[in-house]
């Protein structure tokens, strides 16, 4: 099985502002892409650093709620999974994942809140040849006290 990765990385995002990211790539084969959503890494016991994603538009891809907001049974958020990276465990609502946050939202009332082991992903099916292009909004938060 062949398993590729492309990692887009767009340094520190700032926490006073949304920050508009954009990256593309041609795919080289039909292949079904995982977007996967996550944040700065923090070390031993210091408090979660997140870093917010909201606004999300692609061309060349199916994105299903790209901005959060329609919302399913039991916290599901339609489109999008929420996952602890290491085993794959849903997250509890209202810590990482999809959250209601209008202050903070840069569109709409819901926005994805992420750290480097609380991710936000959502599957997308991608066609040789034809170019995909990824826009959308970050910023960080600090720690809370």
């Amino acid at each position: 099985k062949k398993w590729n990765r492309l990692v887009a990385a767009f340094g520190v995002v700032p926490c006073d502002r949304w920050q508009p990211c954009q990256f593309e790539f041609t795919p080289q084969a039909d292949a079904m892409v995982t977007l996967e959503l996550m944040g700065t890494q923090t070390a031993g016991a210091a408090p979660l650093v997140w870093t917010y994603y909201d606004n999300f538009r692609i061309e060349g891809a199916e994105l299903v709620n790209g901005d959060f907001e329609e919302t399913g049974d039991n916290h599901h958020i339609p489109g999008w999974n929420c996952v602890l990276d290491r085993n794959f465990q849903t997250v509890e609502p209202g810590q990482a994942g999809v959250v209601h946050a209008p202050a903070l939202a840069a569109s709409g009332t819901h926005l994805a809140r992420t750290s480097h082991d609380h991710r936000v992903t959502q599957t997308l099916k991608i066609s040789k040849g034809r170019k995909v292009t990824v826009r959308f909004d970050a910023r960080g938060t600090l720690p809370r006290p």
